[in-house]
């Protein structure tokens, strides 16, 4: 029973995993290829800068983004850092 357990511990973190880089490489061929956002679902709006950890960042919804359900903060290189979601009105 233990490892009927630990191997579907396993096969769920490793089919979270790959969906997360499919979804992450689907993003970095859109970029790479010059694809709208709206192909890609990821559109940057805007940039800060850390500093001592601390930062700060906002910026309207530019209009053409229909429903925002979330957000998430990369670091330059794509690593995802932190995401959140929006509740619904």
């Amino acid at each position: 029973m233990a490892l009927s357990v630990v191997l579907f511990l396993l096969c769920a973190a490793a089919i979270y995993l790959s969906c997360e880089y499919f979804v992450n490489g689907v993003e970095w061929v859109g970029r790479r290829l010059g694809v709208g956002a709206t192909a890609t679902g990821t559109v940057t709006i805007g940039s800060f800068r850390l500093t001592g950890g601390y930062g700060a960042w906002g910026s309207p919804n530019p209009g053409y983004l229909g429903k925002l359900t979330g957000a998430r903060l990369t670091s330059p290189n794509g690593t995802v850092l932190a995401t959140g979601t929006f509740a619904a009105a």
